[in-house]
């Protein structure tokens, strides 16, 4: 099948539903009103409670959001149950359930303060809802800190071509915070500054390739390192300073992939070379459902989009009608990149290579020492960009390069997010960790431990389950938020009642397997994810109990 029709009709499946989908949950479900003054100008601090753009913030938004997920999710999905469910995966479930999740949650935080999901679930659900969210939020934030880190690491021993962009990055985000906020300088006048050094950069790496004179093990260990330490002092540093400024300036790279990467494809008229259908069972994956829903994430929905929504989005939304742009359009752009890594590496790359031509096979990649899915979308996207014009080693730099500053991206809003998280959590029992140095501390020793000694490798298979319990449950907590405000909540229901049972049968799944291959750990935190979606449930429907008896009891009544 021609790869052209299903872009065509992906994009604009999703761009419809931004507009007309969007448009009515915003005015029947969310109903912002710009009356109210948000966070960012009540609370307003100048470290984390900062007003932005729109631009900016809908910039630093999907660089935290994006990571890698889009990318790596179609990529592993795709080898076990073919592109056809992919595909609608991505479409249907970053319309109906993703979008709404993540502009939802980006509204409940705002109307309450900046704070987050988890947090505000004691109010709408029960104190103990709280206490279990937080602490599961946090671990699971650890798991993103660590397998980020490796991640980004692996990729800058890889591609020398990237240090020196991936490095100056930084620097030049500074410097376009300080021209904006301190010297007040035109907005579009230090966008075009930064953008001029960033493409400078990039030209520089590409001449000037960096490697350590180590060999690949003890490189990746050094650069994990180097990012934990950047992690530590980046989230601490005042949110218009760097963070802020860094996602913005990222965002023009995704515009720049997307663009040429679709154009590319277009020109190419590339043929999907991978199977629509892989079978219902995959014998590394399971079945279609429910691991097709938990393989992709963020592409269609993920957890971890509430967590930044309700962390560090809301503390900076200027008014109440950004959110649908931000929340909602976000996730809408995130598909769309989603498609196109799915396409990179199924039309960019052949299924199976005809003769002299392996290299640019996908199972090639999946191979050891093929360079995994970050090298297979980069070839893949480098090959579109070859109908362009383009060299073949720039495109899949470029492709490589997108890929790195959003994994770097969420690596630093991670570590920023568990800082609130911990607060919230504790800080209020033990004063010594309203420090922000010290409750950013722990969890970066934590996932400093898990990556240098790569015992996140056993506990990384279950992070996909984790991450969509979490979607689940902020889908949960939505749901009751709406109720007590009297608004429908068909909306955020039934996607809350797929994505458990999704999650649950994930969960229940992976249980028997992995304890069949001699991975009890992971079958024992299986049983503790089911324990407290399980918890979390009662504790809805009990709340739904009392708000229903609420409703029925006379108002004259003691």
């Amino acid at each position: 099948m021609n790869s052209i029709w299903v872009a065509l009709v992906g994009i604009s499946a999703l761009l419809l539903g931004y507009f007309f989908y969007g448009r009515f949950i915003e005015r029947r479900i969310a109903k912002p009103d710009d009356r109210n003054a948000t966070p960012a100008h009540k609370l307003e601090d100048g470290l984390d409670y900062s007003p932005a753009k729109r631009i900016a913030l809908f910039g630093h938004h999907f660089s935290s959001i994006a990571g890698a997920g889009p990318i790596l999710g179609p990529v592993a999905a795709v080898i076990a149950f073919g592109w056809a469910g992919c595909w609608i995966w991505i479409v249907l479930g970053g319309i109906l359930i993703g979008a709404v999740h993540d502009y939802l949650a980006l509204m409940i935080s705002t109307r309450h303060k900046g704070r987050s999901l988890p947090d505000i679930s004691g109010e709408v659900l029960s104190p103990m809802s709280r206490y279990l969210f937080l602490a599961f939020v946090w671990i699971t934030l650890v798991l993103v800190i660590a397998v980020f880190g490796r991640t980004a690491a692996s990729a800058l021993t890889s591609t020398p071509q990237v240090v020196i962009p991936v490095l100056c990055l930084i620097p030049i985000a500074i410097l376009f915070g300080l021209l904006e906020n301190k010297v007040k300088m035109n907005f579009w006048l230090a966008t075009l500054i930064a953008l001029s050094l960033m493409v400078g950069a990039l030209v520089l790496g590409l001449f000037f390739p960096i490697s350590l004179p180590v060999g690949p093990g003890q490189a990746i260990l050094i650069w994990f390192t180097v990012l934990m330490i950047y992690s530590l002092f980046a989230s601490v540093l005042p949110v218009w300073l760097l963070l802020r400024p860094r996602d913005y300036l990222s965002i023009y790279m995704l515009f720049a992939c997307l663009v040429l990467g679709y154009a590319g494809l277009f020109a190419s008229h590339a043929p999907i070379s991978a199977p629509a259908y892989a079978g219902f069972k995959s014998a590394t994956h399971g079945p279609i459902w429910p691991m097709l829903c938990i393989t992709i994430a963020c592409g269609a929905i993920s957890g971890f989009h509430s967590i930044c929504a309700g962390g560090t989005t809301s503390k900076q939304l200027n008014k109440e009608s950004d959110a649908k742009p931000i929340g909602f359009g976000s996730m809408i752009l995130e598909s769309i990149l989603a498609i196109l890594a799915l396409l990179a590496v199924t039309a960019g790359l052949y299924w199976k290579a005809p003769s002299g031509m392996e290299e640019f096979s996908f199972p090639y990649f999946m191979e050891s020492g093929g360079g995994g899915w970050i090298a297979a979308f980069g070839t893949g996207y480098g090959r579109f960009l070859e109908a362009l014009g383009i060299p073949l080693a720039l495109g899949i730099t470029l492709g490589i390069l997108t890929v790195q500053q959003f994994v770097i991206t969420s690596l630093d809003t991670c570590t920023r997010l568990e800082r609130y998280i911990g607060t919230e959590m504790v800080g209020k029992r033990f004063p010594i960790l309203r420090n922000k140095w010290v409750i950013t501390l722990i969890p970066i020793s934590v996932a400093y431990y898990l990556g240098f000694t790569s015992a996140y490798e056993w506990v990384w298979p279950l992070f996909g389950s984790a991450n969509q319990l979490v979607a689940a449950l902020t889908l949960l907590v939505i749901s009751s938020w709406l109720a007590s405000l009297k608004r429908t909540t068909l909306y955020t229901l039934i996607p809350c009642i797929f994505m458990l049972c999704t999650t649950i049968g994930a969960l229940l799944w992976q249980i028997p397997t992995n304890l069949s291959q001699g991975n009890p750990q992971l079958s024992a935190i299986g049983v503790v994810l089911v324990g407290l979606a399980c918890i979390l449930v009662r504790e809805a429907v009990k709340q739904a109990r009392r708000m229903k008896s609420e409703k029925r009891t006379p108002v004259n009544s003691p």
